[in-house]
Parts: C-alpha cells; structure tokens; sequence
C-alpha cells in the first residue's frame, strides 16, 4: 500500500470526516483561516491585547461514552484535549467541557474525573454545558 492509498483510506474513515463539522460550524460563525487563532477543534485562540494568546480548552462527551464509563470518559477527555494543545506548544488558560444527549441527571462521577488532570496542568475547569431537556 502506497502513500497515495494511506491518505485516500484516512481521510473516508469516519473520524477523519467527522473533524468537516469544524468547518461548518467555523463557516457558520464567519471564520476562516485568516481568522485569529486559526479556528480548529481543541481550543479558541484568543488575542491578548498586550501580545501573546489565551487558549480556552473545549471538549464535548458523547452521552454513550459517559454512560459506558463516566469516570474514564471526563478523565480522558480532558486528558486528551489538554495533551493535544500542549503538543502543539500551547498551554491552555481555561477549559470548558459540554455534555450532550438525554442524560439526566449529569454523571456525577464524570465531572469528578474532568477535574483530575487539570490540575496538575495548571488549567482551571471554566464550566460544564449539559444539553440535555430541563426537568418538567
């Protein structure tokens, strides 16, 4: 298999062409490469006004994934998110983590594991978006 083959299998699998929301929505919101920041998946970068920037950490939980293993599912997704945006050489300066679905209530232990590897990355948790329909 040659590297024309490798590329053209990688970019049809699923998770590959799933990262082409990030290009709707960035569309839908007006921004483009030339945008500050650089728009992507991990983070919004965020000019500071005296240089430099402030990277605002995301990530979102998918209900199957927390119901399988609430507390591994908060741990390694802000494990990863935080890893990601250190291997690119940034720091992020605050995290905000989003659960979406039907879950009701919010998975408890999720939230304790979101706030474990943060801390020792010095990057406070900034707030949780739960998605779900509010109680009737």
């Amino acid at each position: 298999m040659g590297v024309a083959d490798i590329a053209a299998r990688l970019a049809a699998h699923p998770s590959i062409r799933g990262k082409l929301q990030i290009a709707d929505a960035t569309r839908g919101l007006g921004l483009d490469a030339a945008s500050p920041g650089t728009p992507g998946d991990d983070a919004a970068a965020l000019p500071r006004p005296d240089g430099g920037w402030d990277l605002l950490a995301g990530e979102g939980f998918m209900p199957q994934f927390v119901a399988d293993d609430p507390w591994f599912a908060g741990w390694c997704g802000v494990m990863v998110n935080l890893s990601d945006i250190a291997a690119m050489g940034g720091r992020a300066t605050a995290l905000l983590n989003a659960v979406w679905g039907r879950m009701r209530p919010a998975p408890r232990r999720c939230w304790r594991a979101c706030a474990t590897p943060h801390r020792p990355m010095a990057c406070p948790s900034s707030g949780v978006t739960p998605t779900w329909p509010p109680r009737r």
